[in-house]
């Protein structure tokens, strides 16, 4: 639950609800989702997570603890989509903006989007932040052997763009 000043005109807290907004399966069939916390979109409120290929009727909540689901460590913000590289033991995060939703959805008034963040996750929740300042309006990740993926630009041109790390 999210605290929303008293002077807002709303309830004293809202539920913020979870929407899984990508999923990635790696070779060894354990699934990530990824998510997009709801209103009021605080920053840093978004989790991926680890679904042990076995699991059934796995349920992925802070609240209730379910070993076959895990939160995967890091601090994740308006998670777009999601990908997974096995051989180099990486996690690839595509969030709208580093301000999370309310920061990407100004950019509509103003026409004018805010970076859209690419993190690469490794180890314990560690993330560096690749191409900062270049990606906008961010569509999907994917990552392959050839290396990393995205589309942007989808409300302007469109891109299609190969990362360079």
């Amino acid at each position: 639950t999210d605290h929303i000043p008293a002077d807002a005109g709303l309830p004293p807290s809202i539920p913020a609800e979870a929407v899984p907004t990508g999923v990635t399966v790696a070779s060894d069939g354990t699934v990530f989702v990824g998510e997009l916390k709801g209103f009021p979109f605080r920053p840093g409120s978004s989790n991926i997570w680890k679904v042990d290929p076995d699991a059934e009727d796995a349920l992925c909540s802070t609240s209730v603890a379910d070993p076959s689901c895990r939160q995967v460590p890091g601090t994740f913000t308006a998670i777009q989509d999601i990908a997974v590289d096995l051989s180099e033991r990486a996690m690839y995060v595509y969030e709208l903006a580093a301000g999370g939703v309310l920061a990407f959805e100004a950019g509509f008034a103003a026409g004018d989007f805010p970076p859209a963040v690419l993190l690469k996750v490794t180890g314990a929740g560690q993330s560096t932040e690749l191409v900062a300042g270049e990606l906008s309006e961010p569509g999907g990740v994917a990552v392959n052997d050839n290396g990393v993926f995205v589309t942007d630009g989808l409300f302007s041109e469109g891109r299609l763009l190969k990362i360079q790390e």
